[in-house]
């Protein structure tokens, strides 16, 4: 029999893993989270929850261990994913929604509707704060 860890659930964790489960305003992954850790807590294998709930033992192992080394519902949350910082201020972004929102006919009297083109015939500099 292979070794898997054991997942200790306090009164008070399993109680909100329970609430997390019933409440239907929870995300998908974190009820599914809540899930796999709730199952283990139970004494079940990795193996047998990954059957299951039909998904990968390595999905399985990596919950169970991320609650075994911090057993609070933080664990349940995304990790911060790396990547390229945004190059657009959501400032810039916002006040190109805002004008593509305006009525046309007022700045282009022969357009009906905002395209690429008519947006580009429009550039308004738009000063941005750092």
């Amino acid at each position: 029999m292979k070794y898997f860890p054991r997942v200790y659930l306090s009164d008070s964790i399993q109680k909100q893993l329970e609430k997390i489960l019933k409440a239907g305003k929870s995300s998908v992954r974190k009820a599914f989270r809540a899930r796999i850790i709730l199952m283990a807590g139970e004494g079940k294998s990795n193996s047998a929850i990954a059957q299951l709930l039909n998904t990968s033992l390595g999905t399985v192992r990596k919950w169970v261990n991320r609650f075994n080394q911090n057993s609070t519902l933080e664990t349940l949350k995304d990790a911060p994913r790396s990547g390229r910082p945004f190059t657009i201020p959501a400032t810039a972004k916002c006040e190109v929604v805002k004008f593509a929102c305006s009525d046309i006919k007022t700045i282009l009297p022969d357009e009906n509707i905002w395209t690429i083109k008519s947006l580009q015939k429009c550039v308004i500099p738009i000063t941005i704060g750092k």
